[in-house]
């Protein structure tokens, strides 16, 4: 789903009645990165969590749980607010993606990437899950 707000085409998840969205506000001097929740009418537009400059990254929605993925983390916070928890941190050299949450399992790609003389790279993707709380990582 994709909802605009001041011009801004936004990928919206739906969990349960909720649907939560990550929103960059640059409208004053600060630019601040913000993680908000509405009701499908689009009514109740509830900030849950104010990020400062840390950035968006990729939105996924579980089980009242937000996860943000970035290239080489990712983290967790609770639907109603809190902090962020980190629950995953990628190795030095090594770029995570994220293709989807399901259930109690994250789901994602590690890549590694080589180098050559001339600074060609090739990449390595091996896919793994994990459990929710960033343990119990196993290579599919």
């Amino acid at each position: 789903m994709i909802r605009e707000i001041d011009g801004y085409n936004l990928k919206i998840k739906k969990d349960g009645d909720w649907f939560y969205y990550i929103y960059n506000d640059d409208d004053d001097a600060s630019f601040e990165t913000l993680i908000k929740k509405f009701k499908f009418d689009g009514s109740q537009d509830t900030l849950i969590l104010n990020m400062n400059n840390e950035g968006g990254g990729n939105l996924f929605v579980q089980d009242g749980w937000i996860y943000l993925a970035y290239s080489d983390r990712i983290k967790k916070l609770n639907a109603e607010g809190g902090t962020l928890q980190g629950i995953f941190v990628a190795q030095e050299g090594e770029t995570i993606q994220v293709q989807r949450v399901d259930g109690n399992w994250i789901y994602y790609s590690s890549c590694w990437y080589k180098y050559d003389s001339n600074g060609t790279g090739t990449g390595t993707a091996i896919n793994y899950k994990m459990k929710t709380d960033g343990t119990g990582s196993v290579k599919l």
